[in-house]
């Protein structure tokens, strides 16, 4: 398991490759979320919510109440494999179709800028104009 300092070295991390994604703005711990980004494309503003997950633990709950304050999609990066199983076979089981279309998941050492592109424009194909998170 990872420890709490790799977990935020981790979250650190992310952020500029969230900015370099050319997302406008990056927050720690905002609702709660460890990494939150926000964007707007054309007169679409969304927001993309980030948990870095140790295990599969609090992964449902993580996700959820990210959803649920407003984010438009939720990125799921985990420490390695295993633990990328184990969220994936969390979250299939207690997930509907609906809310797992809003997750993507990945692990830390394969976590691309050109990923993070990647789900902002998949997010801004479907945002709505407004966000609450």
């Amino acid at each position: 398991m990872t420890s709490y300092k790799e977990h935020k070295k981790i979250k650190s991390a992310i952020a500029p490759m969230l900015m370099a994604a050319d997302f406008d703005l990056v927050l720690f711990e905002h609702k709660r979320c460890d990494v939150t980004a926000l964007a707007k494309v054309g007169n679409k503003r969304f927001v993309l919510g980030v948990e870095v997950e140790r295990s599969a633990r609090n992964v449902v709950e993580n996700v959820m109440r990210n959803i649920t304050a407003g984010c438009d999609h939720e990125l799921v990066v985990c420490s390695n494999q295993k633990v990328m199983r184990q969220v994936l076979k969390k979250l299939r089981e207690h997930l509907s179709e609906s809310s797992l279309k809003k997750i993507s998941i990945t692990t830390w050492d394969k976590l691309s800028v050109e990923d993070l592109r990647r789900i902002k424009d998949q997010i801004s194909q479907t945002a709505t104009e407004t966000n609450n998170c």
